[in-house]
């Protein structure tokens, strides 16, 4: 019978947004939670893509009022990811700082 790494089983969580909800629980906090913000900036990184593409898409083409629109969507993708960023490695150093509270 075929058996995964453990690594699998993480990135295969991260892939599907359906397994997050349902495989999560059984994880450390700190592991369930990291992965729960990968997932979130995944799906910050696929909307930033999409609206720096539309952007560039209309500034060739001359639509001066969507592209500001869509420069301000984009602005703010950016700004949540930066702020799942700083949630990752505020996650990061507080699981850090209790296990060597624990040791």
């Amino acid at each position: 019978m075929f058996q995964r790494r453990p690594w699998e089983r993480y990135f295969l969580i991260v892939m599907s947004p359906l397994n997050v909800v349902s495989v999560t629980f059984a994880l450390p906090p700190e592991t369930r939670d990291a992965l729960i913000v990968a997932f979130c900036q995944k799906a910050e990184h696929y909307e930033i893509a999409t609206y720096g593409t539309l952007c560039a898409w209309a500034d060739q083409l001359g639509f001066g009022q969507p592209a500001t629109l869509l420069k301000q969507s984009l602005a703010e993708e950016k700004n949540a990811d930066q702020l799942l960023t700083d949630c990752a490695r505020h996650e990061i150093q507080s699981a850090a700082g209790r296990r060597r509270h624990n040791n």
